[in-house]
């Protein structure tokens, strides 16, 4: 795939995002924000059997960051939580398919520090209550 086809993928994930919306019972669910861009993402996901079930995302802000929440989400249907927990940067990047200059990392990293930091709470308090 060339460029152009990423950046319409993107486009089109920031315009109509994917799993927007709010879950009835997420297990797992976090948010955060990008201060210095005023990107502000949440993930709400629910897992059984180790799965991911379900996930929604609230997502405001700027078209890499909203994009790539909507990517994100449809990327982690059906995926064990260890496979999540695995996803790093560069999956970030490959995913996009685009370059992203340094002053927007942060936004195109967002979706993925609030899906870890989701299921680093979910993990602690696990280890709390047991």
């Amino acid at each position: 795939m060339d460029s152009d086809v990423y950046t319409e993928n993107l486009l089109e994930h920031y315009k109509n995002p994917k799993n927007i919306g709010i879950l009835k019972n997420p297990n797992f669910r976090a948010a955060d924000a990008n201060t210095l861009c005023g990107d502000v993402i949440e993930f709400q996901l629910l897992v059984k059997g180790n799965i991911v079930k379900d996930v929604r995302i609230k997502a405001e802000g700027c078209a890499i960051s909203k994009g790539c929440a909507s990517m994100l989400s449809e990327k982690i249907k059906g995926l064990n939580i260890n496979e999540v927990i695995k996803l790093n940067e560069n999956d970030i990047f490959e995913m996009l398919g685009i370059h992203i200059s340094e002053a927007r990392i942060n936004c195109a990293l967002l979706p993925l520090v609030v899906l870890k930091k989701a299921i680093n709470k979910k993990q602690i308090l696990f280890l709390i209550i047991s």
